[in-house]
């Protein structure tokens, strides 16, 4: 009895390693099999002509291995989303502590810039002083521009028609651009302050020392000159120049240009702030010479205005004349 169990555990071992081994023989075939398929495929698309039998073996590939693909790669985006979704949570968290810092911040600024602005209204009225403000004409694109060796000016599609006069100021969101000296009945041509005839009278936004900026049409850096400085001013790199008002131009405070080198480094030149080399749409605004009497000729010219500034003359005082009464003449 012995013997017959021990002769049909072993039997049942054969068997077992018999089909292991056939085992590991069939996946290493599969396995061959599928590596010279793969290389049959690669090799089949340099092939200009393909068999339909190729083509369709192709397509039976791509099918088996997309859906495979994607049934491994649904579970796997899954998880990747809700990893997204758990560290958006924080950074949208931490974004938004640092927006309501920078919130209380603006409004502090906000609240100093209001309390100063009232402060030095209320000064300019205490001193008498007049606002000069330039008013707003519109807004042109730039049709064209001439860049030569000492000429820069460009073209504006504004004309008288759309109320541009000489002087008039060209600017942008940046800063100053120059003014037109031209004018026609649709278009204009404007000056760049990076013109050689052009001179800006500015000031040292940092110090408030006065100087004059030219430009300098030679130079392909589209940099201006800045001369004339104050006796004793120093000029660092990185000081903002903005007009200064003087002759009756250009208005006070249009940022016009940014140090670049000072006088340890030569003479003193200035970056434009205004992008002269790509500039699409400007402003046109009205100098400080004729927005000083705009308010004058407008009540002028307009009647509704005459008007009304008539009704809120006050009336001449009348000198009170005596009235004679008639006495009955006795008889």
């Amino acid at each position: 009895m012995a013997t017959f169990l021990f002769d049909h555990n072993n039997a049942q071992q054969r068997r077992t390693r018999k089909a292991a081994h056939w085992g590991w023989v069939i996946n290493y075939a599969l396995l061959f099999f599928l590596i010279l398929f793969g290389l049959g495929l690669l090799l089949s698309h340099r092939i200009p002509q393909k068999p339909p039998i190729i083509l369709k073996m192709q397509t039976m590939v791509l099918d088996i291995t997309s859906g495979a693909l994607n049934f491994i790669n649904y579970p796997v985006q899954g998880i990747n989303h809700l990893l997204e979704t758990i560290s958006g949570h924080f950074s949208v968290y931490e974004e938004n502590k640092q927006l309501k810092t920078r919130l209380e911040r603006q409004e502090r600024s906000l609240q100093r810039y209001h309390l100063l602005y009232a402060e030095n209204k209320y000064l300019h009225k205490l001193m008498g002083i007049t606002d000069i403000r330039s008013k707003h004409i519109g807004y042109s694109r730039i049709i064209g521009a001439s860049s030569a060796s000492f000429v820069n000016t460009a073209i504006l599609p504004f004309g008288t028609i759309h109320g541009a006069r000489k002087d008039h100021i060209v600017r942008t969101d940046r800063g100053l651009v120059g003014r037109i000296i031209e004018t026609g009945r649709k278009s204009s041509r404007a000056l760049l302050i990076t013109d050689a005839v052009s001179h800006v009278p500015v000031r040292v936004l940092r110090t408030g020392q006065s100087a004059m900026v030219s430009g300098l049409s030679a130079s392909n850096e589209k940099l201006l000159a800045v001369t004339y400085l104050s006796a004793g001013s120093y000029l660092k790199r990185g000081d903002y120049l903005v007009t200064s008002g003087v002759g009756g131009i250009y208005p006070p405070d249009i940022v016009v240009a940014r140090v670049v080198s000072n006088h340890n480094s030569g003479p003193v030149r200035a970056r434009p702030v205004a992008r002269i080399g790509a500039l699409s749409i400007i402003e046109i605004v009205t100098p400080s010479k004729i927005s000083a009497t705009s308010s004058s000729d407008e009540a002028k010219t307009d009647p509704g205005q005459e008007m009304n500034f008539r009704k809120e003359q006050p009336r001449p005082e009348t000198v009170a004349q005596p009235t004679i009464k008639a006495q009955p003449i006795e008889r």
